[in-house]
């Protein structure tokens, strides 16, 4: 296979293991252990090149090790046992910074960062950089290191990831006794070798940036051509001190008198410009945010200190250049940034002067004149328009003209602008509501960006599709979300709590959709990662357990959700309250879950500690209240304790009386489901009371055309009917068809059915053909809108047939009732009633019309096939 091959090549290509005495068995030893692995091949042939002389080569081959880690501790104790005492700790230090540096370092920044090390380290005040350079650095890391660094497009890389997973093992994995302990010289311990690199670029910084004052013109690349590691140290200083594990009083003390100095206002542009220039802003805001976290209570000090070095550069800039000085501009925006990031105002720089306090932002016009410009931005106006916008839209409350105004331009000028310009703009459109307006921005800043693999690319799409959500255009929102999912799992990890929170996301947008099972599958991805990462009482957890639960009820499966909700509400009532607004939600569902077992009883004793639990933190009065005691009235209700349900009704509509006034349409709702609930005990008399009251309110506040008041005067109407005033009965269905045809239209099906009502009326008082009128007019009406073969169309087929038996016209109903007969066995099936009584009507008519109906006799028995149409009424169809 291949490795053999492999083999067999390195073989023929060494002058000492192609000897013809020991050819034979290096191809033998090396294919029966190599295990189809090249990179242990790889690094054998380095181990047996080593040998000399050829003895000492055999009797490393008959000793090969088996397995990487055995290989790396060899290479390691050789190191240890051969190399002199400088060139071992020339060694140490190249892995140490190989495996902890945040991208792979060129020659020229290695030998810079171990000058830098090197001087940071030197008791000699009077050593410089220049005198701590190693000249011929990469032929020596090849002659200490070569069999496990590589150089590779000029950047020191390691041959394998699994060197740097054997270095940072923890000590108890290493050998501690006999000559092998010696390797643990070359254990990388990530936070103090995050220390050391801090350390040499917080130097280089010292010695690069000089003690001079902020330069007014760009010398950023002359800079970093004559110091190669200079962009290193600025772009990652802050990283590697916040993984350097807790802050000592050394590296405090340093980063205090860095902050005091002209070099951190130099370095911290010369970071700003880099970032904005190259759109990486917002992951190092991310790694800020660390640092900040990592400084913990010297957080707000450290920002008084580096806020006075800025004020105090502020106010000589304003002396010598002026306020509109674009550096002195880009100062005062720092400033404001700063301020941002403390939560105490921060202290007057001492020796300040008497200069104006910065304004901190932009006006419109200011930014309109950046952004219409003819030339290309600068990276200085560049930045200091990202700056200026962002502290400008911090300050703005709501969207006025001159804003208006900016931002057409800035969506006109969109593709020459920073991505940042058009994400605060699209963010601020968002928060005061504008979500169209903050789409288009999301749209444009998406195109700019959508070649890339970066945070700000996700960032921007993960904002896109959750205002999608947010305007409930729930599938548009669907592919920038799934997107953003993508790229956040491959540049954050699948594991990373912002790629977790999409997943739930997505599967809440899948919930809105009704695609209940696809929500579950990303509820439940999300799950596995946030009791992992998070851990089981984690809020975000315990969310996506109510999610999981509320889609399994969807799905109808409810004793799944049943588990699903019970856990969240476990952990939510170990750290809130019981009456908190999030446990009181998932009693609700719970209960609901339930209801639909049919479980009342438990049901029933859910509601009561729901009811309780809201009384007590929202009052008796409130809508969540009073829709728990609602439940509670239905679930008597479903127990039959009608009694007890129709008290908790009458305080369900006292209750919606006094929060919303008797006008109210929930009120009312509340008002005729106790007319309901009269109607279904037979009191036909109170519960046309009740209708009637509920009418006349909805005649004043809504008129007597509306939908919810034509509603309820059908209610009248069919309670004329219960009680057999069938003239009355058929008077007010007859005002409800007027109404429901001038304002849902003669196809509409309310309207269709108040037809068949009034054909209904007719034909109980045997005014056949008043009835077929009617009667026909709905089935016009459904055939026209192109209505499927449901059961009303089916009930109005046989209502027309039914009518043309009531005069006599057999042989015309027949038709009708045919129709209606196949639609049935096939929808309702054979044994349906409805089925039944269509096929007996169809026998009275063949019996009336003289036809031998002896194959029809017994149909209540008789086998189904009988009963088609076909088969008994040949031609029938």
């Amino acid at each position: 296979d291949d490795v053999d091959r492999v083999i067999e090549v390195g073989t023929d290509r060494s002058a000492i293991l192609n000897k013809q005495d020991v050819r034979g068995k290096v191809l033998r030893s090396l294919q029966e252990q190599s295990d189809g692995n090249f990179l242990w091949v790889k690094l054998m042939f380095v181990h047996l090149e080593k040998s000399l002389p050829l003895a000492h080569g055999i009797k490393r081959l008959n000793k090969l090790p088996r397995d990487l880690e055995s290989i790396y501790e060899e290479f390691f104790l050789r190191l240890a046992r051969t190399l002199e005492p400088d060139e071992l700790i020339l060694s140490q230090k190249l892995f140490a910074f190989i495996v902890v540096s945040q991208r792979p370092l060129s020659i020229a920044e290695v030998q810079h960062l171990l000058a830098a090390d090197a001087s940071s380290t030197s008791k000699a005040d009077t050593q410089s950089l220049q005198d701590c350079l190693i000249p011929g650095l990469d032929q020596r890391i090849l002659d200490l290191c070569g069999d496990l660094i590589n150089i590779v497009n000029g950047c020191l890389q390691l041959v394998h990831f699994s060197v740097k997973e054997f270095l940072v093992r923890p000590k108890k994995q290493w050998p501690n006794y006999g000559k092998r302990r010696k390797t643990m010289k070359f254990r990388v311990a990530p936070e103090g070798s995050h220390s050391s690199l801090a350390s040499a670029c917080m130097l280089y910084l010292d010695e690069c940036l000089d003690d001079s004052p902020v330069h007014d013109q760009d010398n950023t690349s002359e800079l970093e051509r004559c110091h190669p590691f200079l962009r290193y140290s600025f772009t990652y200083l802050h990283t590697h001190l916040h993984q350097s594990g807790l802050p000592t009083d050394s590296t405090l003390n340093d980063l205090r008198n860095f902050l005091k100095s002209n070099r951190w206002i130099a370095w911290w542009e010369i970071l700003l410009i880099g970032n904005i220039e190259d759109d990486s802003l917002l992951s190092h805001s991310d790694e800020g945010e660390k640092f900040l976290s990592w400084l913990g209570d010297k957080h707000e000090e450290m920002l008084v200190v580096a806020s006075a070095s800025l004020k105090i550069t502020f106010e000589k800039r304003v002396q010598e250049y002026g306020l509109d000085d674009p550096r002195t501009e880009r100062i005062s925006f720092s400033l404001h940034y700063l301020r941002g990031l403390s939560v105490s105002p921060p202290a007057e720089a001492p020796g300040s002067c008497a200069a104006p306090n910065p304004s901190f932002s932009m006006n419109p016009r200011q930014i309109m004149r950046l952004v219409q410009g003819d030339e290309p931005l600068s990276s200085q106006l560049k930045t200091n328009l990202v700056l200026g916008m962002l502290a400008y839209l911090q300050k703005a409350k709501h969207l006025s003209d001159p804003m208006q105004l900016l931002f057409e331009k800035i969506l006109q000028y969109g593709s020459s602008m920073s991505v940042y310009v058009l994400l605060n703009v699209g963010d601020f459109c968002r928060r005061v509501g504008r979500l169209e307006q903050a789409v288009e921005f999301y749209l444009v800043g998406s195109r700019k960006v959508e070649q890339r693999e970066d945070r700000i690319k996700y960032r921007i799409l993960f904002e896109l599709g959750s205002t999608y959500w947010r305007l409930g255009q729930y599938q548009k929102s669907l592919q920038p979300l799934k997107d953003c999912l993508a790229g956040w799992a491959q540049i954050l990890g699948p594991e990373h709590e912002d790629t977790l929170m999409v997943f739930g996301f997505i599967g809440r947008v899948h919930y809105r959709l009704g695609e209940h099972a696809e929500s579950l599958e990303f509820f439940e991805r999300a799950l596995i990662g946030q009791e992992k990462v998070l851990g089981p009482g984690h809020e975000d957890t315990l969310f996506t357990l109510h999610h999981i639960g509320v889609a399994y009820f969807h799905l109808s499966k409810y004793a799944e959700g049943l588990v699903f909700l019970k856990r969240a509400l476990n952990g939510w009532e170990r750290i809130l309250e019981s009456e908190y607004d999030e446990t009181l939600t998932i009693l609700s569902c719970i209960g609901d879950i339930y209801f639909c077992q049919y479980h009342y009883t438990e049901s029933l004793d859910i509601y009561n500690k729901l009811l309780a639990g809201r009384e007590k933190v929202f009052g008796p009065e409130h809508v969540t209240t009073l829709q728990a005691l609602n439940r509670i009235g239905a679930l008597y209700f479903y127990q039959r304790q009608y009694i007890e349900s129709l008290k908790v009704f009458k305080r369900v509509l006292v209750g919606w009386e006094k929060l919303l006034g008797p006008d109210h349409d929930t009120t009312l709702q509340a008002l005729e489901q106790i007319g309901g609930f009269y109607s279904y005990q037979y009191r036909y008399t109170e519960s046309l009371e009740v209708y009637k009251k509920a009418l006349a309110r909805r005649e004043k506040v809504l008129g007597p055309e509306h939908d919810n008041t034509l509603w309820t005067l059908g209610q009248v109407a069919t309670l004329y009917f219960h009680q057999h005033r069938y003239t009355e009965s058929l008077e007010v269905f007859r005002k409800v068809l007027i109404g429901r045809e001038k304002i849902s239209g003669p196809e509409d099906e309310t309207t269709l059915r108040t037809l068949e009502w009034v054909g209904y009326l007719y034909s109980h008082q045997r005014q056949y053909t008043e009835a077929l009128k009617f009667y026909r007019k709905a089935l016009a009406g459904r055939e026209k809108a192109l209505l499927p073969e449901n059961e009303g169309f089916l009930r109005t087929l046989q209502s027309v047939g039914h009518s043309h038996i009531g005069l006599h016209q057999f042989a015309d109903s027949l038709e009708f009732l045919k129709r209606a007969l196949r639609g049935q066995e096939q929808i309702l099936g054979p044994e349906h009633k409805e089925t039944l009584q269509t096929y007996k009507s169809i026998w009275d008519a063949h019996k009336n019309l003289g036809y031998d109906t002896s194959a029809m006799l017994g149909f209540t028995v008789i086998d189904p096939a009988l009963r088609s149409p076909e088969r008994v009424f040949p031609g029938a169809t």
